[in-house]
């Protein structure tokens, strides 16, 4: 194969560098924003399937993300590989923030106590969902409500972005194609 890694990483280097990434956050979230602007497709699915996956990320539904994204992507005829790259939003670094958010925003709509209740952790552990419910429906009202603006704002900036890149893109490959033809025409037979 001729890019592959020559010596490849363990299981343990790979989930290390998925969480940090030796190459820098920079780098990594350039190749990220390149990697959506490119996907094939109209503007509109990529920027469907990428606030699809952003809607999803926010869940407190833990492992069923890329599911729901794929399967929410598909209900609204987005782009399913960028529902699966912005479904990335939530992970280990930012998924505690996202939660605490999703909580505070669903305890104020509901009228709740803005801290979930102490010993919650113990609750899990004994699947006692009399003090459990208390915590999982601000969750997902928080979801719903946060999911939806930033799955908005990002369908709306995903999409200019995408189409602007189309775009500029479409220019290039004009202009490259006419100066070929005019490079052809200067040819003269002899």
């Amino acid at each position: 194969m001729i890019l592959a890694r020559r010596n490849k990483r363990t299981f343990t280097e790979h989930i290390r560098e998925t969480i940090w990434p030796s190459a820098g956050w920079s780098r990594s979230l350039r190749y990220f924003g390149k990697r959506i602007l490119r996907l094939s497709g109209s503007p509109h699915a990529v920027a469907t399937g990428f606030a699809a996956g952003i809607f999803v990320g926010w869940s407190p539904l833990f492992g069923f993300h890329y599911l729901m994204a794929v399967g929410l992507s598909l209900l609204l005829r987005g782009n399913v590989l960028a529902a699966v790259l912005s479904t990335t939003i939530a992970n280990p670094v930012t998924l505690p923030a996202l939660l605490a958010l999703d909580y505070k925003v669903g305890a104020m709509i509901l009228g709740h106590h803005p801290h979930p209740p102490p010993g919650i952790g113990h609750s899990i552990a004994e699947k006692s969902m009399a003090k459990i419910l208390p915590v999982i429906e601000p969750l997902i009202v928080g979801w719903v409500i946060m999911g939806t603006i930033t799955a908005l704002a990002s369908y709306f900036i995903v999409g200019y972005a995408v189409r602007a890149f189309q775009h500029a893109r479409r220019e290039r490959l004009h202009a490259r194609r006419m100066e070929r033809m005019s490079d052809m025409g200067d040819m003269a037979p002899l």
